[in-house]
């Protein structure tokens, strides 16, 4: 059970910590904000207002000097959704067609089981490999969907082995990181196994290293990549979802109750990477003035977007800052367990919706 005094005590260590950092002009001075150490702290003078040059050393702090903030408290998944949706939706595509909803029920009522890498030590491992294991093989041998779909359109027929195809490798993936639990990981596990979800949901990324992103705030040249980005598949491809990653759940600012989430249950530096790297992104998005992505701790993902008009990523460029009192806000859900099976079914229809728009009505 969460323990309401741990979040209060944590929320108010984080209220102290942001007492001193508002942003009260773009040249004033970051050495004494927050508890980051000088050494990870821009340098900013009077004269020349100086950013931190990788997205990985920034913090909460810097975004608010340029302006951008995150919501008190979190976003309904539905409600996120429909104000993405808003936005340069190209209207001839339509709707997610009815497969989905099967392809959604065949995933849940194959898929009942969950697995906790934050808290389990090795102990349920093998009760997870027997689960996966026959899992795997009812899916291989069921037959009754498989003539059911042959029967209809060959786009379902097509949607249907694709979906079978990444849920099988999905487990797959799973079983081996579960055979070499013991052995020393390799940093991009939670990457893989993000990438094989997303896959069940027709969406295909590509890893952020294969485009470096830069963004010159003022007279400061900031680079970095997301870990994934999802781009749009039609003729002229855009940034759909920017996919940042945290290694290790201690991002987590003590313990949470997923209903009152709060961005200050996350670490400022998280926040600050996560937010900056929107910001770098938002020229390219498919939905501006919304920037959406995903922050990734562990097997947990939060959906994010930044909203921000296109006057004020310009200022932002040009100034260093938005100019007071406008501001561009970082929205976000809590925190989705994709490994939880009790967390799934909230997060379906949201990514099948998201392949869709990518592979422009599974055009592509």
């Amino acid at each position: 059970m969460d323990n309401p005094e741990i979040s209060k005590m944590a929320e108010s260590r984080y209220d102290a910590d942001l007492s001193s950092s508002g942003p009260e002009s773009c040249d004033s001075d970051l050495s004494s904000t927050g508890t980051e150490s000088s050494s990870a702290i821009s340098t900013f003078s009077r004269k020349n207002c100086k950013f931190r040059s990788k997205a990985s050393d920034w913090t909460l702090d810097h975004l608010i000097k340029i302006g951008v903030e995150y919501d008190e408290n979190f976003t309904v998944l539905e409600t996120f959704m429909s104000k993405v949706k808003t936005e340069n939706i190209d209207r001839s595509l339509g709707t997610v067609p009815p497969i989905c909803r099967t392809l959604k029920q065949l995933t849940l009522e194959n898929w009942t089981f969950s697995y906790n890498f934050e808290l389990d030590k090795g102990s349920g491992i093998k009760d997870a490999m027997e689960k996966t294991e026959k899992a795997i093989e009812k899916l291989e041998n069921e037959q009754e969907m498989q003539e059911k779909v042959m029967q209809e359109d060959g786009q379902n027929l097509r949607l249907y082995y694709i979906w079978r195809f990444n849920v099988l490798n999905f487990w797959r993936y799973f079983l081996t990181l579960l055979a070499r639990w013991g052995k020393p990981q390799r940093e991009g596990r939670y990457t893989n196994l993000l990438m094989a979800f997303s896959k069940i949901f027709f969406l295909y990324p590509e890893t952020g290293e294969s485009v470096r992103d830069d963004i010159c705030i003022k007279d400061s040249n900031v680079h970095g990549t997301p870990v994934l980005r999802y781009m749009t598949m039609a003729n002229e491809t855009s940034q759909l979802l920017t996919v940042t990653e945290v290694k290790q759940y201690n991002a987590f600012r003590g313990e949470y109750n997923a209903e009152a989430f709060t961005f200050k249950n996350v670490s400022k530096k998280v926040l600050g990477q996560h937010g900056i790297k929107l910001v770098m992104e938002a020229s390219e998005s498919y939905f501006f003035p919304y920037v959406v992505g995903l922050l990734c701790i562990g097997t947990k993902i939060i959906f994010t977007y930044l909203y921000i008009e296109r006057e004020d990523y310009y200022r932002i460029k040009e100034k260093g800052c938005i100019q007071k009192p406008r501001k561009a806000t970082i929205s976000y859900t809590r925190p989705f367990d994709f490994m939880d099976a009790n967390d799934r079914p909230y997060i379906m229809d949201t990514l099948f919706w998201f392949g869709f728009v990518q592979s422009h009505g599974y055009k592509y």
